[in-house]
């Protein structure tokens, strides 16, 4: 388990596809659905409903989905809070004056 397959699950979820998920990360459909289907036997279940060419969250999936969500945005804090501590963060600001000043 790691972050980036999370990435992908919830990417799954947004596009109800498979093959609308693989072009937008950039992956093969085949790959996808690999990841997908270890995700659904750790989990004991399927992640996701298959009707009429969507795929949507079950009750297990949501579930998943919603963690998923979560371990993301602690990410994400993480990195911003690092940056912070080391400085990186900075932006540069650039004053300007008329020449007559």
């Amino acid at each position: 388990m790691n972050t980036r397959q999370l990435h992908y699950l919830r990417t799954i979820a947004e596009r109800g596809s498979l093959s609308q998920a693989s072009l937008v990360l950039g992956i093969s459909q085949p790959a996808l659905s690999k990841v997908l289907s270890e995700w659904e036997s750790l989990c004991g279940g399927s992640l996701f409903l298959r009707y009429r060419r969507r795929l949507l969250p079950t009750a297990l999936g949501r579930e998943v989905l919603d963690y998923a969500e979560k371990i993301v945005d602690e990410q994400n804090r993480m990195m911003l809070t690092m940056r912070s501590v080391t400085g990186n963060d900075r932006q540069n600001i650039r004053v300007c004056t008329a020449p007559n000043r």
